[in-house]
């Protein structure tokens, strides 16, 4: 199975690693580094990339940057960029790579443990979450050819420490009459990859 892998931080690269070791063939993706240099809040960008990447069967995304600040001090750029990165970064990831990906393929989506963690500080990143869990939840009902669309929420170096004790699983599915699904998931880093093979 080919796999492009979009980011190169913590995460994208405990992803790689896994898939490797199970001997899929695993290209990365990120603005200044991996195989392949793409910005996710580019959607021209978003469009070369795929349209140059030849066949593949699964694209995860481990990137998206928001900005961590208390509401009443929060500015209009905070706001965009963020929206920009991550929200509309994977909405555009998928879009672009969807005429090319292989049927029955996968997406596989991150939000983050702010969706329902909420934190002082955390306003932009637990709004983003939603729009990126809201997105795969409406488009796993109509992606065609069963290519399949997931969303995980992974907890971040400083969040394993605090919320490692909460492991357990759980999940919220849309299923399509076809029976097509978007999960959502707590998990910690190995469960990443559990999504793109199944």
């Amino acid at each position: 199975m080919r796999v492009i892998v979009v980011g190169t931080g913590t995460i994208g690269l405990a992803a790689r690693k896994a898939l490797e070791e199970k001997n899929h063939e695993v290209a990365s993706v990120s603005r200044k580094a991996g195989d392949y240099q793409a910005d996710m809040s580019d959607a021209y960008s978003m469009k070369t990339l795929f349209s140059k990447m030849g066949h593949f069967d699964a694209v995860a995304c481990a990137a998206g940057e928001v900005f961590l600040a208390p509401l009443e001090v929060t500015t209009d750029e905070q706001w965009a960029n963020s929206i920009n990165a991550k929200g509309m970064g994977q909405i555009n990831l998928v879009r672009a790579a969807l005429p090319y990906i292989a049927d029955k393929g996968s997406f596989t989506l991150i939000s983050g443990v702010l969706t329902d963690e909420y934190v002082a500080g955390g306003v932009i990143g637990t709004v983003i979450n939603h729009i990126v869990e809201g997105f795969v939840k409406a488009a796993a009902v109509e992606l065609p050819r069963g290519v399949r669309i997931d969303c995980i929420r992974s907890h971040g170096d400083f969040d394993l420490r605090r919320f490692l004790r909460r492991t357990q699983v759980t999940e919220s599915r849309a299923t399509a009459d076809d029976g097509r699904r978007s999960r959502f998931e707590i998990l910690v880093l190995g469960t990443f990859c559990q999504h793109l093979e199944c």
